[in-house]
C-alpha cells in the first residue's frame, strides 16, 4: 500500500501556553486532535500569503490545499467517509477513543451548527479581536511585544501593527475600535497633568460597558444553548461547534491580559462555558502534568482534580509541531534591496518566469514605449537647445582646463588672430 501523503496544518505560532493565537487556527488544531490524533503535523507559519485565501489556517494534504476552518472540517469528514485512513489507524483511533469523538451530523443539526458558528465567528470573534488589539494596555504592553518575537528583523517592527490594522475596519463597524482612541486621549491628558474631565470618565465607563454588553448578549445565548450538558446541541461527543466555541473562550480567558475586563466577566459569570472549553483543552492540548497556571482561573464547576482524572482515563497523544523558520539573512536583504539589484545578485530567481495574460503583455509594451518616447524627447530637447558634449583630454583636466575655459580661450585666440590680421591689412593699405 503506498504511503499516505503527510497531513500538515499551517497555523500562526503559539503564544501564552496555547499552540496558536487566533480562533480559527486554535479550533483547527483541537478538531484534528479529536478526529485524527497523531496523524497530522502542525507547522507554524508567519506568512499567510502562501495560503490559498491569504489567511491562516490552511491544511495541505498531498496536492490538496484547504483553507478556513469550515473547509478543513468538511475535508476531514470526507477523508473519514471515504476511508482515508488505514485499518491499523482505525484500530488505534478506537483504542484512543477518537473514532466516535466527532459525531455524524444530520442535516438539521448541520444547519443549526452552521448558524451558531456564524454567530460565534461574528460576535465572539469581535471580542477576541477587541481583547487583543483595542482594550487599554493589552496591545502595546502585552500583545505587540509577544507578536514581535515571532518575526525576524525588520518584519517585527511593522507586521504586528499591520495585523492590528487588518482588524480595524471590523472593529470600527461594531463600535469597538473607538475605545482605544478614547483611552489614548485619557492617557494623553494624564501625562500632561490635565486630569480627567467628567465627560472623559463617562466615555471610559460607556466604552467598557459597551464591550460588556456585547459579550453578555452572545455569552448568554451560548450558556443557555449548552445548559447543564457536556456539549452543544445534545451531542454525546464534541462537534465542530464545540471546538469553535472553546477556541474563542480559551483565547479570552487563558492569556494573562493586563486588562481583564472580558476575562473576569467570563470566569465569574459563565462557569459552564469555561468548564466546556477547559474540558476540550485538557483532552487535546495539554500533556499530563502541565495544567499549571489554570487552577487560579478555573471555576468551581471544573476543578484541576477533575481535569487530571479525565486525563488518566485517556492516553494523551502530543502534538507534532514544526516551528516557524526564521528568515535567512538573504531573505531580509531581499525585502529591503531594490528588486533589480536583487535579481542581479540571484540569477536563479530570474529563471522563475510567470505566465502573463494578454492584457499584462500589452501593458508592459505600452510602458516600455512610454519610456522610449520620454528618452527620445529628452535627447531631442537637448540637441535643439544647442547643448553639446565633448571629450576632454585627461591632461587638460589635470591642468585645470575645463571645456568652458578651453572654448573661451580658443575663442579669444581666434579674435586676437583676427585683430592682428586686420591691423596687418590696415598697415599695408597705408
Amino acid at each position: 500500500m503506498p504511503d499516505e501523503p503527510e497531513l500538515v496544518l499551517h497555523v500562526w505560532p503559539g503564544r501564552w501556553d496555547l499552540p496558536t493565537f487566533t480562533p480559527p487556527c486554535l479550533a483547527s488544531i483541537i478538531y484534528l486532535q479529536l478526529t485524527l490524533p497523531g496523524k497530522f503535523t502542525v507547522e507554524e507559519c508567519t506568512n499567510p500569503d502562501i495560503s490559498p485565501d491569504g489567511q491562516l489556517p490552511y491544511l495541505s494534504h498531498g496536492l490538496a490545499t484547504i483553507a478556513s476552518f469550515l473547509s478543513i472540517v468538511k475535508y476531514v469528514e470526507s477523508l473519514q467517509s471515504r476511508g482515508g485512513t488505514s485499518e491499523d489507524d482505525e484500530e488505534t483511533d478506537k483504542e484512543n477513543g477518537a473514532a466516535d469523538t466527532i459525531p455524524a451530523v444530520n442535516p438539521v443539526k448541520r444547519a443549526q451548527e452552521t448558524a451558531w458558528m456564524a454567530l460565534v465567528s461574528a460576535q465572539l470573534g469581535d471580542l477576541v479581536a477587541c481583547s487583543l488589539f483595542t482594550l487599554r494596555h493589552n496591545y502595546y504592553e502585552f500583545v505587540k511585544p509577544a507578536l514581535a518575537e515571532l518575526f525576524p528583523v525588520p518584519q517585527r517592527y511593522y507586521v504586528p501593527d499591520r495585523l492590528r490594522g487588518i482588524y480595524k475596519p471590523r472593529l470600527e463597524a461594531t463600535g469597538l475600535w473607538s475605545i482605544s482612541v478614547e483611552e489614548a486621549e485619557e492617557e494623553r491628558r494624564k501625562k500632561k497633568g490635565l486630569g480627567l474631565a467628567d465627560h472623559s470618565i463617562v466615555q471610559e465607563a460607556f466604552g467598557k460597558e459597551k464591550v460588556l454588553d456585547k459579550a453578555r448578549m452572545t455569552l448568554d445565548l451560548l450558556a443557555r444553548l449548552l445548559g447543564d450538558k457536556l456539549f452543544f446541541l445534545d451531542n454525546p461527543n464534541p462537534s465542530a461547534l464545540d471546538v469553535f466555541v472553546a477556541a474563542h473562550i480559551l483565547l479570552l480567558t487563558v492569556p494573562p491580559f493586563p486588562n481583564e475586563t472580558l476575562r473576569s466577566l467570563i470566569l465569574e459569570s459563565y462557569p459552564s462555558l469555561v468548564a466546556h472549553s477547559r474540558r476540550l483543552q485538557s483532552r487535546t492540548l495539554l500533556p499530563s502534568g502541565t495544567l499549571h497556571g489554570l487552577s487560579a482561573s478555573l471555576s468551581t464547576s471544573f476543578e484541576v482534580i477533575e481535569a487530571q482524572a479525565h486525563r488518566s482515563d485517556e492516553e494523551y497523544i502530543p502534538l507534532r509541531v514544526r516551528s516557524a523558520q526564521q528568515a535567512a539573512f538573504s531573505e531580509v536583504v531581499s525585502s529591503l534591496a531594490v528588486p533589480f539589484f536583487w535579481k542581479l545578485a540571484n540569477p536563479s530567481s530570474t529563471r522563475r518566469t510567470k505566465l502573463k495574460s494578454k492584457t499584462d503583455k500589452e501593458f508592459d509594451q505600452m510602458r516600455w514605449a512610454w519610456f522610449g518616447l520620454a528618452a527620445a524627447s529628452i535627447i531631442g530637447w537637448t540637441w535643439t537647445m544647442g547643448l553639446r558634449f565633448e571629450a576632454v583630454p585627461l591632461e587638460s583636466l589635470e591642468r585645470g582646463e575645463y571645456p568652458e575655459r578651453i572654448s573661451h580661450e580658443e575663442g579669444d585666440n581666434e579674435e586676437t588672430a583676427e585683430g592682428d590680421s586686420d591691423e596687418g591689412e590696415g598697415g599695408d593699405e597705408d
